[in-house]
């Protein structure tokens, strides 16, 4: 599930867990960051679009949440 606003500069959307990750993107600095529960999570510098950067961000973000063994 992916949700963005009209303008593309943030959105949210859900990684495997279920975790909502949402993101921001300022046109000014050219920089993406992704939050969890309003805490950030990492700061991207981006010379792509914002949705694109986005895609690339989940496919690691879930790439890693899946190589974290469980407890």
């Amino acid at each position: 599930m992916t949700t963005h606003k009209e303008d593309n500069q943030s959105g949210v959307d859900v990684d495997l867990f279920g975790n909502r990750i949402s993101w921001g993107y300022s046109e000014n600095d050219g920089l993406i960051t992704f939050y969890i529960k309003g805490e950030e999570i990492t700061c991207w510098s981006i010379e792509i679009e914002p949705e694109l950067a986005v895609i690339d961000f989940m496919k690691t973000w879930n790439l890693a949440q899946k190589s974290v063994p469980s407890k």
